[in-house]
């Protein structure tokens, strides 16, 4: 016995318009901001006895999470450092068919 299963997906309308400018901006609570456009999340700040900044385009040393920016006493001086981190030039790792891993400069 054979037995055919068809999927069928329907992307909402909103799928098929042209997509808006990304823009980056802060999403806040009490505790937690995130640094994001549209699609990416780019950073983010965590309260605890200060405010704790993390730059999430970029792995921390171990590369086992975020890289730590540091500990802050305003909010207003983690967000920027989380902003400034995200626009410097850093080094991004390109596979290269055949060569392994290489380093480039963006």
């Amino acid at each position: 016995m054979n037995i055919m299963y068809t999927t069928t997906f329907h992307l909402p309308h909103s799928w098929n318009e042209a997509k808006p400018t990304l823009s980056r901006s802060w999403k806040s609570s009490e505790y937690v901001c995130a640094f994001s456009d549209d699609e990416r999340h780019f950073g983010h700040v965590i309260k605890t006895e200060h405010w704790n900044a993390y730059d999430a385009t970029r792995p921390n040393g171990a590369s086992g999470g975020f890289k730590y920016l540091g500990a802050f006493a305003d909010l207003a001086t983690a967000m920027q450092a989380v902003e400034l981190s995200v626009e410097q030039r850093h080094e991004l790792r390109t596979m290269h068919a055949g060569a392994g891993m290489a380093w480039a400069t963006q």
